[in-house]
């Protein structure tokens, strides 16, 4: 029995552990809408703990593929070698010369035909050049290292490729480079020894996730319940746009997201400044996590105005002296660790300020939010024109997609203006922590992001003790996304569908908080959740040790 078991496990592969983690997201998108459908049932209300944990438990195995991992390698090399290079050499590389560099250590070690026959990325404009033209000057690369760090350099270089296949090595010479903020590679600088690269140093690095993902979930179940812990896994582990094949066994890839969730947990129990700090410290890795204060803000801003005076309550003065305090103490040690110096680190948020802007205006096909909507057009699929390009792969899809944005960008300033407002509504009566979760609605709206940055819909499930029907919606937009990529095969196709999916799941949410029948469900919502606690006995806040 064991040894077939072990064997069937050894034959899964990515579509065997999709169909697993659908049939996961689906089973809690019922049981929770059942719950909902059939509040009487009090034998399924007595199961509901028990089948949420199984699914929940499963579900945080199914993020890890169920120890299938990159199959079935742990760590993820391109990740690291992006990361790991792109924070220990920042002073010589910066954001725009990893490829550059990485190229012109290859030819010296002899692959000069291998490196001008591909084509790699030029991070200065993020379009794809011959590889003969990006290493036809190697002394912009050599001449800003010593020759100790250019030597250690082109060792650490030759132990990434080691790694690799000359396939895959190609491929990460075609990515987006490295991209972490001053403040991410505060932490990253003094986490990587000064030593030559090494197997051992990079397992240790890429554990750090999974113990910052495993904290996380900590602070969730002490911040609300068990069950509530199992609803926010089944989204981390069943969603098909965050998975392991993205930043699993990679390095300091889930710090963003852990503090993210652990600011909300910290203000939910009461500890507003703790709070405030967490989140800006987020926010100072990865930007885009400000919304979730923002809605805060949003809070304190309609409290003003209804005032007609300036308002902050006591627990909000503390969230902001938090917030403060992690922004004064965090960018001073980016300037101090990562800049060497004021003027360095002034140079530094400079050069991510340009890298990020160089983004922004780089479509992928794994973007996401309203953007990517409104910049989807029919004649303009990757399918249809993906194969056509003028001067470098992919720049007639780009230019098509911003050909197409800009013909609707007013509209979607317009949308974004009156969800902002309807936002504010939505946000004005809540607690300071549902105001916090709320702001994470302006992700695909106000945004666009990597699909993997969907993780933060975890946040939602924080909601589902005070909206349930909403747990039942995030575990099916899961198993949507899983779904939908078998219909649509095209990357761009797939991913501005899920967009949609996850646009009308935000806009439900403010609108149910907002409207007569959101207000009808909040109310059915408790009173079935009052009922389901009787049940099973769930101690109250106040029983809970602090």
């Amino acid at each position: 029995m064991i040894q077939a078991l072990v064997a069937s496990w050894h034959r899964l592969d990515p579509g065997d552990l999709n169909i697993i983690k659908c049939g996961v997201a689906s089973a809690a998108a019922l049981l929770l809408a059942w719950n909902l459908a059939s509040p009487a049932g009090q034998r399924l209300q007595r199961l509901r703990p028990l089948l949420l944990s199984v699914m929940g438990v499963l579900a945080l195995g199914c993020w890890w593929e169920l120890g299938r991992f990159h199959y079935p390698a742990y760590v993820q090399v391109h990740e690291h070698y992006h990361y790991y290079l792109g924070a220990k050499y920042f002073p010589e590389l910066g954001y725009t010369r990893l490829y550059e560099c990485t190229a012109v250590a290859d030819v010296e070690a002899g692959l000069r035909r291998q490196i001008t026959s591909w084509w790699i990325r030029d991070l200065n404009t993020n379009r794809l050049t011959p590889g003969a033209a990006i290493v036809s000057n190697p002394a912009d690369c050599t001449s800003r290292f010593t020759a100790d760090r250019w030597a250690m350099f082109k060792g650490d270089v030759a132990w990434f490729r080691s790694h690799r296949t000359p396939e895959l090595w190609s491929e990460a010479l075609v990515d987006h480079g490295y991209n972490g903020t001053p403040v991410w590679a505060v932490a990253a600088t003094l986490l990587i020894p000064n030593r030559p690269v090494n197997d051992t140093d990079i397992v240790l690095l890429a554990l750090l996730d999974p113990l910052l993902i495993l904290t996380m979930f900590g602070f969730v179940w002490w911040a609300f319940d068990w069950q509530t812990t199992c609803v926010a896994m089944i989204w981390w582990g069943t969603n098909d746009l965050s998975t392991y094949l993205y930043t699993g066994g990679a390095f300091l890839r889930a710090d963003w997201l852990a503090f993210s969730v652990i600011g909300v947990c910290l203000v939910k129990r009461g500890r507003p400044a703790l709070g405030g700090f967490a989140l800006t410290y987020a926010a100072l890795l990865r930007i885009f996590p400000i919304v979730i204060i923002f809605g805060l803000a949003l809070k304190a801003i309609m409290r003003t105005w209804r005032a007609r005076a300036f308002r902050i309550d006591p627990a909000q003065r503390a969230f902001a002296i938090g917030s403060i305090a992690a922004a004064s103490v965090l960018l001073l040690l980016s300037f101090v660790v990562v800049g060497r110096g004021l003027e360095g680190g002034l140079q530094a948020w400079d050069g991510f300020a340009a890298n990020s802007r160089k983004h922004l205006s780089t479509p992928l096909t794994n973007n996401m939010g309203l953007k990517t909507v409104l910049s989807f057009s029919p004649s303009t699929r990757s399918a249809r024109i993906g194969a056509f390009w003028i001067d470098t792969p992919w720049d007639t899809w780009s230019e098509a997609r911003h050909r197409v944005f800009e013909q609707r960008e007013p509209f979607f300033w317009l949308l974004v203006v009156a969800f902002v407002a309807l936002l504010a509504r939505a946000v004005e009566m809540q607690e300071d922590w549902v105001a916090l979760v709320l702001g994470t609605t302006l992700v695909p709206v106000a945004t666009e992001l990597t699909c993997y940055y969907y993780a933060v819909f975890m946040l939602f499930a924080l909601l589902w003790r005070k909206w349930e029907w909403s747990g039942a919606a995030l575990c099916a937009l899961a198993a949507s996304s899983l779904l939908v990529p078998v219909i649509l095969r095209s990357a761009d196709d797939a991913f501005t569908a899920v967009s949609v999916l996850t646009l009308l799941f935000v806009a439900t949410l403010t609108g149910a908080i907002l409207f007569p029948i959101g207000a009808t469900h909040t109310i059915l919502s408790g009173i079935r959740t009052d009922s389901a606690n009787a049940v099973y006995q769930k101690p109250a806040e106040s029983e809970r040790s602090l």
